[in-house]
């Protein structure tokens, strides 16, 4: 895992989760952009796709801080 903001750091770990049983589990993600709602990653993959595909980009948003601040 990397070095990152406290936010970026959370929905890191969101994603980690959310994909840990997944054929896109990661070993790493790297920001690559990022703010307070939307977050985009670079994903190590814990095991190659079927293509030999090895990293993947992981975009997230999180739509509940849109509904508190809109």
């Amino acid at each position: 895992r990397t070095e990152q903001n406290s936010n970026s750091a959370a929905v890191a770990n969101s994603i980690f989760s959310a994909l840990s049983e997944t054929p896109f589990a990661c070993t790493s993600l790297t920001p690559l952009s990022g703010g307070i709602t939307n977050h985009v990653f670079r994903g190590q993959l814990r095991n190659p796709l079927p293509d030999g595909t090895t990293e993947v980009a992981v975009s997230m948003a999180q739509v509940a801080l849109l509904a508190i601040l809109g």
